[in-house]
């Protein structure tokens, strides 16, 4: 029987250590588009001896490396095993505050500010760019509506957040403040290895690629399109299982769930959304690289590089601000609320929240002439976040919310 594309079924797990392949149950699943999957790369080992017949002697296959590289639509809790190993953290669970450690809970602004009686939200883990709800508050609408933390104060008793979420309400002394599952990069960065299969089902074969470390995720973001995730890995072995080894993983756990549409969501630079953008492109990648050796064809390990935030976003017009930022070298925090489709109350579906707490723009660029609207091309590029743990800021590239 001939492999038909559609049934191959990817899948990962995290390992114990280096050189241990991950075999068994626990594995994710891994739904893709057309996607390259594994690619070799092998040396090749020439003479250089100048033939008296002119042919050259036949070469032989020399060290050998392994890449992934993988293309998905973004769904709430697809991707969370990949962006943790890409970030070198672990997410956190869901952390609830009460008036036990904040005292009181009021709203003003319109809706923008939240300020607490006491406490300290920063020295509870709480961190700019993560997200929350309440719950318990006299006013019923401010119950149960996920927003993005987009500023905390330095006493870490006020938060700002976005408009048209929630409503201004006077002091409760009876409310939870419930911070969603987060992932972000530690200091130190925390490197694991991966088994990567693919499962030629039809033909009861696996490709398990094995030491794999994951060093790249990056998001799409077009009109009238789901929000598209590439990632890849770059690893040290590769081998194709036998009947009777196949497959290397037990039942993998797939994510039931509909893809992510910013139709659904929102997108922030700094507190102000923004409505006049037409894509926007973003990701954090590393280079990755084995080590070829005298006696031996494998590299030892997939050696990663430093990680780059680098993007770009297009959109239409309306005033000198995004060149003023650009000419200013501004640093700029970006917020992307990707949600699931809940037209009752939008801010209360399950959501993956994309947080990017240090960008600048790289340049700025516009047609000249042309019919229709003036469209102008931005590219970005950042890095970690130096302003400070004590301010509430994660020593990150890219910091990842979910409601799961």
């Amino acid at each position: 029987m001939a492999q038909d594309l559609s049934n191959i079924i990817l899948a990962y797990k995290q390992q114990s250590g280096l050189g241990v392949r991950a075999t068994g149950t626990g594995a994710t699943g891994l739904e893709v588009l057309a996607s390259q999957g594994f690619q070799q790369q092998i040396a090749q080992i020439a003479s250089g001896l100048l033939s008296r017949s002119r042919m050259a002697a036949k070469g032989r296959a020399g060290s050998e490396f392994y890449n992934f590289a993988g293309e998905t639509e973004l769904q709430v809790g697809n991707l969370n095993g990949i962006a943790q190993a890409v970030l070198g953290g672990t997410m956190s669970t869901a952390d609830t505050l009460t008036q036990a450690e904040l005292t009181s809970c009021a709203i003003s602004g319109t809706g923008t500010t939240i300020t607490f009686g006491g406490g300290n939200v920063i020295t509870e883990g709480v961190r700019v760019g993560m997200t929350a709800r309440l719950s318990g508050m006299t006013t019923a609408t401010n119950n149960g509506r996920y927003f993005p933390i987009l500023g905390i104060s330095a006493n870490g008793r006020v938060l700002t957040i976005p408009s048209g979420i929630l409503t201004d309400e006077t002091a409760d002394t009876a409310f939870s403040l419930i911070i969603s599952p987060a992932v972000y990069t530690p200091s130190p960065y925390v490197k694991t290895a991966h088994t990567i299969e693919a499962y030629l089902a039809d033909i009861d074969r696996s490709l398990v690629g094995t030491d794999f470390r994951w060093n790249g995720l990056s998001f799409s973001f077009e009109p009238d399109s789901p929000v598209n995730v590439s990632v890849s890995a770059g690893g040290s072995d590769l081998d194709l299982l036998t009947t009777a080894e196949s497959p290397n993983f037990t039942d993998p756990a797939f994510v039931e769930g509909e893809s992510l549409v910013m139709l659904d969501g929102a997108v922030y630079f700094g507190t102000t959304k923004r409505v006049n953008l037409a894509s926007f492109s973003v990701g954090l990648t590393a280079p990755v690289s084995g080590l070829p050796m005298l006696t031996r064809k494998k590299s030892i390990d997939a050696f990663l590089g430093q990680f780059a935030m680098e993007g770009q976003f297009t959109g239409i017009i309306e005033d000198g601000a995004d060149f003023d930022a650009f000419r200013d070298e501004d640093q700029v925090s970006i917020y992307l609320h990707c949600a699931e489709l809940n037209a009752a109350n939008p801010w209360a579906a399950r959501y993956v929240g994309i947080y990017i707490p240090n960008m600048s723009f790289g340049g700025w660029s516009v047609p000249a002439g042309g019919e229709g609207a003036a469209i102008q091309t931005v590219p970005m590029n950042g890095g970690r976040d130096k302003r400070g743990v004590t301010l509430g800021f994660a020593p990150t590239s890219l910091l990842i919310s979910t409601s799961n």
